[in-house]
C-alpha cells in the first residue's frame, strides 16, 4: 500500500488543497503498522495513533497505477523535482517498496530518496 502526503496528493492532481507553496518533493509512505516500537512513531507497534499520520502529518491512500501515472506526468511538466519515500518495516512492505522503486525508476525517472532500516549490506543491494 502506498500513501500519498496531502501536498503530494495536490501536485499530483489526486486531491484538492489549498497552498500557496507547493512541494517540489513527492512524499510517499510505503506501508502501514511498522513492526519496529520507536516511541516518536505514529506507525510503531505499540501506537495506538491513527495509521493515517506519520510525523503529524495525515497520508491518504491511492492506487500504485495512479501514483506512478501522476508522478510520471508530474515530471515532464517539471512540476517536481524528486521523490522521498518513507518505508515501514514490516515483510510485506520489502517487496512492495522494491517494485515500486523499480517502477518509479522505469515509468518516473526523478531521483530518489528512501528512508527505510536496513537490516543488512546484501538488503542495500
Amino acid at each position: 500500500m502506498i500513501k500519498l502526503s496531502a501536498g503530494t496528493a495536490h501536485v499530483l492532481g489526486m486531491k484538492r488543497l489549498k497552498t500557496d507553496a507547493p512541494p517540489t518533493t513527492a512524499y510517499l509512505m510505503a506501508g502501514e503498522g511498522c513492526s519496529n516500537d520507536c516511541s516518536f512513531c505514529a506507525q510503531a507497534t505499540n501506537s495506538d495513533t491513527d495509521k493515517d499520520n506519520l510525523s503529524r502529518i495525515r497520508w491518504q491512500k491511492f492506487k500504485q497505477e495512479d501514483i506512478i501515472d501522476n508522478l510520471s506526468l508530474a515530471a515532464k511538466d517539471n512540476k517536481l523535482k524528486r521523490t522521498c519515500i518513507q518505508v515501514v518495516d514490516t515483510p510485506s512492505e520489502k517487496k512492495l517498496s522494491v517494485d515500486f522503486l523499480r517502477q518509479l525508476k522505469e515509468k518516473v525517472g526523478l531521483p530518489t530518496c528512501v528512508s527505510k532500516k536496513v537490516n543488512s549490506l546484501a538488503e542495500v543491494k
